[in-house]
């Protein structure tokens, strides 16, 4: 009865493995795209991309701003402000491959990875070598972290960030805000005003000298420079974290399954040891 049930456990992970390969081929790689989990994911880098578009484009909008200041004052915003391209560059290089990944690494795991993985597991149900198996778990572990780690990471960050990013488009509004008012700064003055009182209705900001515009584009600025920290924690740090709290389960669950392996051919050279001296001592007697 033994014999036959292990049979037929082997024969229905046969047909399961054949059949997953050829679901996984003709179906998943060709339809996953249009998976809601996936399809919002893709609409959520393409959203993180267009915000980043306009918080560069704003960040520009306030630096042209910063030139209606001494050069005293100019300077350091300036500074600040050069120092955040590169970090646009990295969280739009960021989402690129984000993206990539979820287009063409999902579709190709579902293709390929996936495949290969039933068939190393076929291998180890026709021939009952643990070799086989290890490596059959290993590629499935590859495949579930190129479908899953990268959507994962998007909706986590989505979740936790929320309001953030509330404060991102805030931030944006503000300085495009701004950025319309440029074109009034330098259109003809009141006459009947100082240059001052003139910015100030313009800003509907009381600003009696160079030390209160200053401060008023500083604080601009420092609202620019949270919004990209919160835009590389969004789009960098998080999925970052969820990859690698990813591959520490899976690294636990690989040591779990070395020590059981482990653990069972010792237990199983125990026995045969015992064997072996049972038999010796029977001989003895």
């Amino acid at each position: 009865m033994r014999i036959k049930e292990k049979t037929w456990k082997y024969a229905a992970g046969i047909l399961l493995a054949a059949f997953i390969s050829v679901f996984s081929i003709f179906i998943c790689a060709n339809k996953v795209a249009e998976a809601p989990f996936f399809s919002s994911t893709t609409e959520n880098l393409e959203d993180t991309k267009a915000t980043v578009m306009k918080l560069s484009a704003s960040t520009l909008a306030v630096s042209v701003a910063i030139t209606l200041l001494p050069d005293d004052y100019a300077t350091p915003l300036a500074d600040s402000l050069a120092d955040m391209t590169k970090y646009f560059v990295l969280i739009l290089g960021t989402v690129f491959l984000e993206k990539l990944m979820v287009t063409e690494g999902v579709p190709i795991a579902f293709r390929y990875v996936v495949p290969v993985a039933c068939l190393l597991f076929l291998l180890y149900f026709l021939t009952k070598k643990e070799l086989f198996k290890s490596f059959a778990t290993k590629v499935t572990a590859l495949a579930l972290a190129l479908i899953l780690v990268v959507p994962c990471g998007i909706h986590l960050a989505e979740f936790i960030c929320e309001d953030s990013l509330i404060y991102v488009e805030e931030t944006i509004d503000s300085a495009e805000e701004g950025m319309d008012k440029i074109d009034e700064i330098t259109e003809p003055a009141n006459e009947d005003k100082s240059w001052y009182e003139n910015i100030s209705g313009i800003f509907q900001t009381a600003i009696s000298g160079v030390k209160d515009l200053f401060d008023y584009f500083s604080n601009i600025v420092k609202k620019c420079i949270n919004a990209t920290a919160i835009l590389i924690i969004v789009s960098c740090v998080i999925p970052v974290l969820t990859f690698l709290f990813f591959v520490w389960i899976l690294n636990q669950l690989f040591q779990l399954q070395t020590l059981q392996f482990v653990t069972g051919k010792v237990a199983a050279l125990t026995r045969a040891e015992e064997r072996k001296r049972a038999k010796l001592e029977e001989k003895e007697a």
